[in-house]
């Protein structure tokens, strides 16, 4: 089953204390855009959603830290809500808020 649009299914390496259930993690653009208090269309939330996947998507989901999908999310609501729909350049600038290229290399 595919996790819903804007937000990414994560599996983390590893002992878990808490067993297969706690080994996998959802993260979504939906709470950071509740957080940052800017209210988007139904279709700006959409084309965000499938820039935040393609980004984190570009990590290759190696159970970032909390913070990484923070930093991608904020710069994507940013742009965003600059007006940018577009969601290659949303991605774009997601990654280069954590110093990454469009291929996911460190510049």
């Amino acid at each position: 089953m595919e996790p819903p649009l804007g937000s990414r299914l994560l599996t983390f390496g590893g002992d878990s204390l808490g067993g297969a259930d706690q080994s996998r993690k959802m993260v979504s653009i939906l709470p950071f855009v509740r957080k940052a208090g800017t209210v988007f269309d139904d279709d700006a939330t959409r084309i965000m959603g499938e820039a935040f996947d393609s980004a984190c998507k570009e990590l290759h989901d190696k159970g970032q830290p909390e913070i990484v999908y923070e930093v991608i999310a904020k710069r994507i609501i940013d742009v965003a809500r600059k007006g940018e729909r577009d969601p290659v350049r949303l991605r774009k600038a997601g990654l280069t808020a954590l110093g990454l290229d469009d291929e996911g290399e460190w510049t």
